[in-house]
């Protein structure tokens, strides 16, 4: 999906770049710089936990994500590099179509490569964007009724999707209004009866946030 999604932004950047005004023209000189930082609250998909001889599905549940970037403004155009976190603690679980009290958190670190195309519109700037890079999940002492389910970890690749629009409150700083869409790569790991396969976690993520330029 990540393959047809960046031409679709990198196409969007020039057809924009194209019009007319200030901030639809590429600047081919020196770019920007800017470092970002944002946090929010954020909503994990049902995710399936395959383990031996059990197969649960947690319930969706909120967590909270926070997130900071160094990157470069070329005018409509963006590149960064950004660290972010989320987290989510688990309550409930689905097991045999019941629900079950558990316990236990789902902790994802990863080290994203971000491009964003900045819309030239009067007052407010929206954007679009998407990222690729690479995350490490912890699954931290995952139980339901007593019994341990899963304490261990394991990294892949991981994609994400960016929306928002960005309005200036002082010179050279930005408020930024967002929504994140998150995806690891499947999951293995492993407890004291094998193999746990845990599915791709998908996290809807809303975040305020600030930009500032040098």
């Amino acid at each position: 999906m990540f393959r047809r999604v960046l031409p679709a932004v990198l196409g969007l950047a020039l057809l924009v770049a194209s019009g007319s005004g200030a901030k639809a023209q590429f600047d081919f000189g020196l770019p920007d710089v800017y470092i970002a930082a944002g946090a929010g609250g954020a909503l994990l998909e049902d995710t399936e936990i395959r383990a031996v001889g059990q197969n649960v599905e947690t319930i969706p549940f909120p967590g909270y994500a926070v997130s900071g970037a160094l990157g470069l403004d070329f005018g409509i155009l963006r590149l960064e590099g950004e660290l972010f976190y989320n987290e989510y603690n688990l309550d409930t679980i689905e097991l045999a179509g019941f629900d079950a009290d558990a316990d236990g958190s789902f902790k994802t670190l990863a080290g994203m490569g971000n491009v964003f195309v900045d819309l030239p519109i009067p007052i407010v700037s929206p954007f679009v964007g998407a990222g690729i890079g690479y995350a490490d999940v912890k699954a931290d002492n995952f139980e339901f009724g007593g019994v341990p389910l899963v304490d261990d970890s394991d990294s892949g690749l991981a994609w994400q999707l960016r929306a928002g629009i960005a309005f200036a409150i002082f010179p050279l700083t930005d408020m930024t209004i967002g929504y994140r869409y998150f995806v690891t790569d499947d999951l293995e790991m492993r407890n004291s009866a094998g193999d746990v396969d845990v599915e791709k976690l998908k996290s809807h993520i809303f975040e305020l946030g600030l930009r500032v330029t040098f």
